[in-house]
């Protein structure tokens, strides 16, 4: 059967490899402040549903509300409030869920709860927003433990939600429950004509079914049964795609569906079977003698031999192609995800090239594990194939947040001064400056859609992170060289190559002359206190237009006489780099990193590179991988590098 999208009113979120779905509710408030916001502990009533009906897809679904069907365990146990549902940050993290109840207005059960925000300084724009009563809508986020399906003549069927668990409550710009939001808002009128509430005649009630069965008085049988066959398909899918995402036999999701177990049970016995220390354990079911048998190795092997599989085909010549590889040799993309589903008990006659890359993404974790495996090495493999040619001028540390870091240059030890016979040791002062700079994020995100696969677009799953891991090394050179091109201005307002610090040479070209200049200069440099130094020449940097130069000067030559010896024959390093041509040319010389320090260069938390993270697409229909990489750099002494700006005359 055709798989049918998400409703825009649910939520994907991640579950063991894959995603189920989490049903929300946005609801809205009057047209007055909250008169509840208390502003010393940043706190306010609301009420997060009235029950009222929303239409879905085909039917309507109501929540029953009362203590005996709303299990308030998670709102009371501090569950989160969020903003608009997403679950994807911390910084979406609003507040906490101080308490929950169930109340009674106008004759109608409502939820009510007093939430308690963030002090956060973020989040201080929302609470005067929330206190002025500009954001006034309060959306629930929730799971179904179980329903009855109400069959009327002549009108959409109703899904009633007699036992259901809310997980957590979020401020939206959207409503849907018009008798919820935050307190001091006009309550609702009550009685089986309350707005937003499904009118159901007694003699209705009295002959209600319960799932997968339908009146039989209705006109339209057929139709009846096309409606009963799509909510059980629905509970049917997720249970698959619970029991695959664990990587538990399809067999065992086939008996779940057979004994009528709720979507909810199963979730609750795959947890359980998850939790087990070994990699074969038995969990007996509480709804039925079913065992769950837990097995990696099948699932892991064809993982690995896809994953092998397609790395190969996108770079034959550097990914090998060996072990369980071999089995997925040749294969499309779209013949693979036919083939998982399918080993994964699912039948896939019939099925649309879309519908099998769909349930291939969304039923089952290999999928989305083997594109996640093949990103991470494309991306790796290309970060760490660009040279990184600004090595000898840098030193990394960590950065433990986002705010500005002090760096205190600590170039040549304080002098150490005679003390005398009961005198005081004297303080010894670090450095006359400070620089100040701090970490920034930058990222990307990389998609790979139904349609991706259907085409078999290798591209876009192996080449387009392959390219995005090179923009990332090429990152972190662009900040560091960044540094030499722009002359930035230092603590002491003089800039970083200049007179003031002695590391500003007359043009010139790479030469003997040249390089003894540099080699001056560099020696010439003394401490705060004056203390010579003497530190010597390690590296020379060049743009592609010195090359010929600077590989001359290092070369050896038989000389015949004195004046003819190379004298800088090895003498220095020399690093070739593109970013650093200008109309003149210049040039630069340092000294090691280990007498001087020159470039900082910081990685948020010392995660040297870049990170990632993946989950189903939500705005995309497909998946999806978020590139990040936090990293700063700044210079922190003018000691240890010199400049020569070179001349126009080459």
């Amino acid at each position: 059967m055709k798989h049918r999208p998400a409703p825009a009113d649910t939520r994907s979120v991640p579950f063991r490899g894959g995603h189920v779905q989490i049903a929300t509710r946005a609801a809205v408030e009057g047209a007055f402040a909250p008169a509840t916001a208390q502003d010393e502990t940043r706190t306010v009533e609301v009420t997060w549903t009235t029950g009222a009906a929303v239409r879905r897809w085909d039917y309507v679904e109501e929540l029953l509300v009362s203590e005996e069907a709303v299990d308030l365990t998670r709102l009371n146990g501090g569950a989160s409030v969020l903003n608009t549902h997403s679950q994807y940050d911390l910084k979406d993290v609003l507040g906490v869920v101080e308490r929950a109840w169930i109340d009674t207005e106008g004759g109608i059960a409502v939820g009510k709860a007093v939430l308690r925000l963030s002090m956060r300084d973020e989040v201080t724009p929302l609470w005067n927003d929330i206190k002025a009563g500009i954001v006034r809508h309060v959306s629930v986020g929730y799971s179904i433990d179980e329903y009855e399906i109400i069959d009327m003549p002549e009108q959409l069927p109703v899904l009633r939600v007699t036992r259901w668990t809310p997980s957590e409550l979020s401020f939206v710009p959207v409503p849907a429950d018009a008798g919820a939001g935050t307190r001091s808002a006009p309550k609702p009128t009550g009685g089986d004509h309350a707005p937003g509430r499904v009118t159901i005649p007694e003699t209705t009630k009295q002959g209600v079914h319960m799932t997968k069965r339908v009146r039989a008085e209705k006109k339209d049988h057929q139709a009846a049964v096309r409606q009963a066959v799509e909510f059980e398909r629905v509970r049917a899918e997720g249970i698959r795609e619970a029991v695959s995402a664990a990587g538990l036999e399809a067999s065992v999701a086939d008996e779940y569906v057979r004994k009528g177990t709720s979507l909810n049970a199963v979730r609750n016995e795959v947890l359980k079977a998850l939790a087990q220390k070994s990699e074969a354990s038995q969990v007996r079911s509480q709804n039925s003698n079913t065992k769950i048998e837990v097995k990696h190795d099948e699932a892991e092997t064809r993982r690995a031999g896809i994953t092998e599989a397609l790395l190969h085909r996108h770079a034959p010549g550097k990914y090998k192609l060996e072990g369980p590889g071999a089995d997925w040799r040749g294969m499309s993309m779209l013949e693979i995800a036919r083939a998982v589903l399918e080993e994964n008990g699912e039948r896939t006659r019939g099925l649309q090239p879309i519908e099998i890359a769909q349930r291939a993404l969304i039923g089952t974790g290999d999928l989305p594990h083997v594109f996640g495996q093949v990103a991470r090495r494309t991306l790796r493999d290309a970060y760490g194939a660009v040279p990184a040619t600004y090595t000898p001028i840098i030193r990394e540390t960590t950065a433990t947040d986002f705010r500005p870091m002090d760096r205190v240059a600590i170039t040549g030890a304080p002098k150490l001064l005679e003390v005398s016979e009961h005198g005081e040791y004297e303080r010894a002062k670090l450095g006359d400056s400070a620089e100040t700079y701090r970490v920034k994020k930058f990222g990307r995100i990389v998609g790979v859609s139904w349609e991706a696969i259907v085409n078999d677009d290798l591209n876009a799953l192996a080449r387009l992170p392959e390219m995005f891991g090179r923009a990332a090394a090429d990152n972190i050179s662009d900040l560091v060289w960044g540094i030499l091109i722009s002359n930035p201005v230092m603590s002491d307002g003089f800039r970083l190559f200049s007179a003031e610090h002695g590391n500003l040479l007359a043009g010139a070209g790479i030469g003997e002359a040249g390089i003894a200049a540099a080699e001056q200069a560099l020696g010439d440099q003394t401490t705060a206190e004056g203390t010579a130094l003497n530190l010597m020449l390690a590296t020379v940097c060049v743009p592609f237009a010195r090359k010929l130069q600077a590989q001359k000067l290092l070369s050896s030559v038989n000389a015949g006489k004195s004046a003819d010896v190379n004298v800088y024959q090895n003498a220095f390093d020399l690093v070739i780099e593109g970013r650093l041509k200008a109309e003149n040319s210049p040039w630069f010389a340092a000294a090691s990193t280990a007498q001087a320090d020159i470039i900082e260069l910081a990685y948020l938390g010392g995660n040297q590179g870049i990170s990632f993270a993946e989950r189903t697409g939500f705005e995309v229909d497909g998946w999806e991988m978020k590139i990040t990489q936090v990293a700063g750099a700044a210079p922190i002494d003018f000691r240890g590098i010199v400049k020569n700006p070179g001349h126009a005359s080459q």
